[in-house]
C-alpha cells in the first residue's frame, strides 16, 4: 500500500515538472520573438501562442494525469490495506479457532484416557478380589480418584426363592461393597453383608418365616455411602 502511495506521489511530481518545463520553455521562446527584428518578430510571436498555448494544454493535461494517478494509487493502497486487515483478521479467527478444536480434542482424548484407565483397573480390581487380596483392593480405590461422580445405586430386584428364602439383588455404578438390613419392621434388626468391591450385588437371605411381610433396605460404599431403604417383600406359604 504505502508503495503504490509512493509511486503515485512520484508520478505526481513528475507530471508537475513537466508542467513547469512546458511553461518555462514557452516564456523563453516569447521572450526570444518579442526581442527579434520586424517581420521574424511577428511570425515568431504567432508561433509562440501557438507553442504557450501547447505547453499550457501539456501542463494541465500533466497535471491531469498526476492527478488521477495519485488517486488511483492511493485508492488502490486503501484497498489493499482493507484486503489486508481482512485476511489478517480471518486467518486470526482461523488460527484462534483451530487452537480452540485442538485444545477440545485433547481434553476429549484425556477424558477418553482416564475413562479406559478406570474401566481396566475397576475390571481388574473386581476379578482379582478372590486371590490377590490387598492389591485388588488398592486397584480399584486408585480408580476412585478418576471418577467424579458419586456412588450410586440402581435396579433393586427381590427374587422369591422359596418360603423361608429370597434373593436381593442391585447394581451400583462402580465397584462397591454391599450390605442388606432387613426384619420384620423398619428398625432392621437383621443384616448380611460383603466387602468385595464389585458392581453386580446379590445376597440371599435364608431362615425366613412362610407367609410374612419383610421391610429391607440396601447399602453400598466406596467414595462414599449410599443406600436405598423403605422396601419390603413378603414370603409365600407353605
Amino acid at each position: 500500500g504505502n508503495l503504490l502511495a509512493s509511486i503515485g506521489q512520484g508520478i505526481g511530481n513528475t507530471g508537475k515538472a513537466m508542467s513547469n518545463a512546458a511553461v518555462a520553455i514557452g516564456n523563453g521562446y516569447n521572450q526570444l520573438a518579442n526581442n527579434a527584428p520586424g517581420v521574424a518578430k511577428t511570425i515568431l510571436t504567432g508561433i509562440g501562442n501557438g507553442v504557450s498555448t501547447t505547453g499550457k494544454a501539456i501542463a494541465s493535461v500533466s497535471n491531469s494525469i498526476a492527478s488521477t494517478t495519485s488517486t488511483i494509487a492511493q485508492n488502490t493502497s486503501k484497498t489493499i490495506g482493507n484486503v489486508t486487515n481482512s485476511l489478517a483478521k480471518t486467518t486470526g479467527d482461523i488460527a484462534q479457532k483451530t487452537g480452540s478444536t485442538i485444545a477440545q480434542a485433547t481434553q476429549n482424548t484425556v477424558k477418553a484416557t482416564k475413562s479406559e484407565i478406570v474401566n481396566i483397573a475397576f475390571a481388574v480390581g473386581e476379578r482379582t478380589q478372590g486371590f490377590a487380596g490387598d492389591f485388588s483392593l488398592a486397584l480399584i480405590q486408585f480408580a476412585y480418584n478418576f471418577v467424579p461422580e458419586p456412588t450410586k445405586i440402581a435396579d433393586v430386584q427381590v427374587a422369591v426363592l422359596s418360603p423361608t428364602s429370597v434373593k436381593v439383588s442391585w447394581k451400583t455404578n462402580h465397584p462397591a461393597n454391599g450390605k442388606v438390613n432387613y426384619g420384620l419392621d423398619e428398625t432392621y434388626p437383621l443384616d448380611i453383608q460383603s466387602e468385595k468391591r464389585i458392581t453386580n450385588h446379590e445376597f440371599t437371605l435364608t431362615n425366613l418365616k412362610p407367609d410374612t411381610q419383610y421391610y429391607f433396605e440396601v447399602m453400598s460404599h466406596n467414595k462414599n455411602y449410599v443406600y436405598d431403604a423403605n422396601r419390603e417383600f413378603k414370603t409365600p406359604a407353605k
